[in-house]
């Protein structure tokens, strides 16, 4: 299962829509499962899984702060 998904999802997370409070963060392998099994995602393949929306909304239940949006920078295998 772990296999299939990536090591690292490294993300911008952007606070505010005036793009002036910003944070880098990186999803790595554990959160990425914590994610899915918290949302319940059934289909192990990132790329039809796993939204930005999906993303924000762990970012907020985590960080009790939500995000204006994310960029994803970078995802390693």
């Amino acid at each position: 299962m772990t296999s299939h998904l990536p090591r690292e999802i490294r993300l911008t997370v952007i606070w505010d829509e005036f793009n002036m409070s910003m944070s880098a963060y990186s999803l790595y392998q554990r959160e990425i499962i914590h994610i899915c099994r918290q949302f319940e995602i059934e289909q192990m393949n990132l790329f039809t899984f796993m939204g930005e929306e999906v993303i924000c909304e762990w970012i907020a239940a985590t960080f009790l702060r939500k995000p204006a949006t994310i960029n994803i920078d970078e995802i390693i295998y």
